[in-house]
């Protein structure tokens, strides 16, 4: 990890006098994981000579561990790099925490434009029967991070939409929807090759689709959305060569649409 300090639910670890370290650092070469690890699932073909793709899935979330110490320049006047018993409780307040928590890390003021909601566990570090040093581990609630979000506009028939995720795939992004107009409303990707159906809108009905929870909701309390739903969530999709999404809308709205990328960078 070449990460000096981080940003964790609000707070640096600068704020309370500790940077990233490492103990006992010998060779100067590390090996580091980047997360986003793949379990391939393979079936044998003409006798095992050859395997055939059956799945592939992402089998963990991402996890990292490393160390941290109080940062000598802070107060050059004061040597004493021993953890209090004060200092370890405030460390434990913050990080270790039940719920996870927005993780971004820092080289110097450069951030690496990344983030992750993570949690973390920790293990104190003795030199001589001294506290000095503190070993967390991040557990993450993905196999990858992810960057700032994404917010986009649309109010044309017909539009393009660029998946920046580096992951290739499809995925379902958030989206508010707000009719112009009384109709039956149909959003195809047409490069997807799938059409999101929701029959019976009414004028200035906003809908709101949540991705990840894969829900539809109606500011009309009349409309009997459950059933007037194809349930055919809207997705974005990039292949290796293509990132871009053509999109088609057959009623007058404006469409928002949200995500926050995929990013497979760990520092």
């Amino acid at each position: 990890m070449i990460a000096v300090d981080f940003a964790y639910d609000g707070h640096m670890l600068s704020d309370f006098g500790f940077m990233i370290c490492e103990f006992d650092n010998k060779g100067g070469v590390n090996t580091s994981g980047t997360g986003s690890e793949i379990n391939f699932t393979t079936v044998a073909k003409h006798h095992g000579q050859r395997y055939s793709m059956n799945n592939a899935m992402f089998d963990s979330c991402l996890s990292t561990t490393f160390q941290i110490c109080k940062n000598p320049c802070v107060n050059t006047e004061n040597t004493d790099m021993e953890i209090t018993t004060a200092e370890f409780r405030d460390l434990m307040h913050w990080l270790n925490r039940r719920s996870f928590r927005p993780l971004r890390f820092y080289e110097d003021e450069n951030n690496y434009g990344c983030f992750y909601d993570a949690s973390f566990n920790a293990k104190k570090i003795l030199v001589d029967g001294v506290l000095c040093g503190v070993e967390l581990t991040a557990t993450t609630n993905r196999p990858f991070g992810y960057g700032e979000e994404i917010i986009q506009t649309f109010t044309d028939a017909s539009f393009t939409v660029d998946d920046v995720n580096d992951d290739v795939g499809y995925f379902y992004p958030d989206m508010v929807i707000t009719c112009n107009e009384t109709g039956d409303l149909e959003i195809e990707n047409e490069t997807a090759g799938c059409v999101m159906r929701i029959k019976n809108c009414s004028a200035n009905e906003v809908i709101t689709i949540n991705g990840d929870a894969m829900t539809i909701a109606s500011s009309d309390s009349n409309h009997d959305i459950a059933n007037d739903f194809n349930y055919d969530f809207f997705k974005l999709q990039n292949t290796y060569d293509e990132t871009e999404n053509e999109i088609a809308v057959s009623l007058d709205c404006e469409i928002v649409i949200k995500y926050k990328p995929i990013i497979k960078e760990f520092p």
